[in-house]
C-alpha cells in the first residue's frame, strides 16, 4: 500500500509519541517512564503551535507528521495548552524529569510555571497572549465551514463567503475575517471542507448578519 497523507487525528497521538521517543532516543539517557513523558511533552507542545498538519500513514499506521504554522491565523485551543501543561507537570514531578528539563529547556515559559507550580503565572501569560491576539474571552470566534465534493469548487465558494463577510462587516472595524483554511480533517465522507473564522463580538447585529449569509447560501444551493 502506498504512503498516504491526511490530517492529524486525536487517535494518532500514541503512535506519533512512540515515533518521537524512538527518533530522539529518549530511552538511551532516561528510564522508560521518563522517556515516555519526554515524548508526551514534545508532541503536546508541537500540537499547540500549528495551523496545518499532514500525517504520513503506511499500511494503516502513522509513520510521521508534518506541522506548519501560519502566524497570522494561528489559534491554540485551551484544551491543547492544558494538555501541554499536564505533560510538563507530569515530567517535572519526577526527579529525573526535572533534571532533563533543567538541562535542555529551562527557559520555556510553560516549564518555568510548572517548575514553580505557578498556575496563576501560567494563566496570566496565557490570558496576556489571548488579549494581544484577540482570542476568547476578549473576542468571540465564529467558524463557518464550506464543504463539497470538488475541492476547487469548495475553495471558490469559501473565497466568496470571505468577500461577503468583509462586505457585511465593513462598518465594524473590530471584526476580522480569517481564511479560508483547511478544516482539521480536510476530507470527511468524501466531502472537502474549508473553514473561515470571524473574529468579533457575539451580539445581535453579528448574529443577524451571519443568519442572512447562511440563508443566502442555502438559497444558492437550492
Amino acid at each position: 500500500m502506498p504512503l498516504q497523507l491526511r490530517e492529524y487525528q486525536k487517535n494518532d497521538f500514541i503512535a506519533l509519541k512512540n515515533i518521537i521517543r524512538k527518533t530522539w532516543r529518549y530511552d538511551e539517557f532516561s528510564i522508560p517512564k521518563t522517556a515516555s513523558r519526554l515524548a508526551d511533552v514534545f508532541l503536546s507542545s508541537c500540537l499547540t503551535n500549528y495551523t496545518f498538519s499532514r500525517v504520513a500513514v503506511l499500511n494503516g499506521k502513522p509513520v510521521g507528521i508534518i506541522l506548519v504554522k501560519d502566524i497570522a491565523r494561528h489559534t491554540c485551543p485551551l484544551p491543547n495548552r492544558f494538555r501541554q501543561l499536564r505533560a510538563v507537570l507530569s515530567l517535572y514531578l519526577t526527579k529525573e524529569g526535572r533534571a532533563v528539563i533543567q538541562t535542555y529547556t529551562p527557559e520555556n515559559d510553560v516549564i518555568q510555571c510548572a517548575a514553580r507550580q505557578d498556575y496563576r503565572g501560567f494563566y496570566e501569560g496565557e490570558i496576556r497572549m489571548r488579549r494581544l491576539r484577540r482570542y476568547p474571552p476578549f473576542a468571540d470566534l465564529f467558524t463557518l465551514t464550506v464543504s463539497g465534493l470538488e475541492e476547487g469548487d469548495v475553495l471558490r465558494s469559501a473565497a466568496r463567503v470571505r468577500e461577503l463577510l468583509r462586505q457585511l462587516f465593513a462598518d465594524q472595524p473590530d471584526t476580522e475575517v480569517l481564511g479560508p483554511a483547511p478544516a482539521p480533517v480536510l476530507k470527511l465522507n468524501n466531502r472537502y471542507r474549508y473553514r473561515l473564522t470571524l473574529v468579533g463580538k457575539n451580539d445581535k447585529t453579528t448574529r443577524e448578519k451571519l443568519s442572512w449569509l447562511l440563508k443566502e447560501f442555502a438559497n444558492d444551493r437550492a
